[in-house]
């Protein structure tokens, strides 16, 4: 709420809201450590804004899984299946 006083004059409010953008993904789970053919507990990850806000999404998001992992698998879907190799 936003206040404007001014004596002798009448006091004057005002709501306002502010909204951060989106600036950044992080996880909100811990790290795993897994033993290959394992599968992983779920990972999740959410919006913030750039002081650490839980923020919205706009629209819908794609979020991408990637490794530096030189021996990684594959990351699939929850209940999808791995192709035989």
């Amino acid at each position: 709420m936003l206040t404007a006083t001014d004596s002798p004059l009448t006091t004057a409010t005002q709501a306002e809201t502010v909204t951060a953008a989106a600036a950044k993904l992080v996880y909100t789970t811990t790290a795993q450590t897994l033993t290959t053919g394992a599968t992983s507990a779920t990972i999740t990850v959410q919006l913030d804004d750039a002081y650490g806000n839980v923020a919205t999404a706009t629209s819908a998001q794609t979020v991408n899984l990637t490794t530096s992992s030189t021996t990684a698998g594959q990351f699939l879907n929850a209940g999808a299946r791995a192709s035989p190799a």
